[in-house]
């Protein structure tokens, strides 16, 4: 299976909860889902991702490990910028 699109029973797996209480979240427009032509939901990572952060449910290493944040800033003092620099 593709590594980006989770079933409900992953997905509650990483959430904690029974596969039905994540397949009431997606009945209940809180969390995005398709149905594959036999009938089953798949959740593509990026929704599951954006839905567990509004819902601050922690995300496990497995999914935590892939999410890149990235800071602008914007300054003219130049000593800000390589004291931020030399942090990488």
């Amino acid at each position: 299976m593709d590594n980006n699109v989770y079933t409900t029973k992953q997905v509650g797996r990483f959430c904690g909860v029974d596969l039905t209480t994540v397949i009431n979240w997606v009945k209940q427009g809180k969390l995005k889902a398709y149905k594959t032509a036999g009938g089953h939901r798949r959740i593509k990572k990026k929704d599951l991702i954006q839905f567990m952060k509004e819902y601050s449910i922690p995300l496990p290493d497995e999914l935590a490990s892939e999410v890149i944040i990235t800071v602008l800033v914007a300054s003219d003092n130049k000593d800000i910028i390589l004291k931020i620099k030399q942090k990488d």
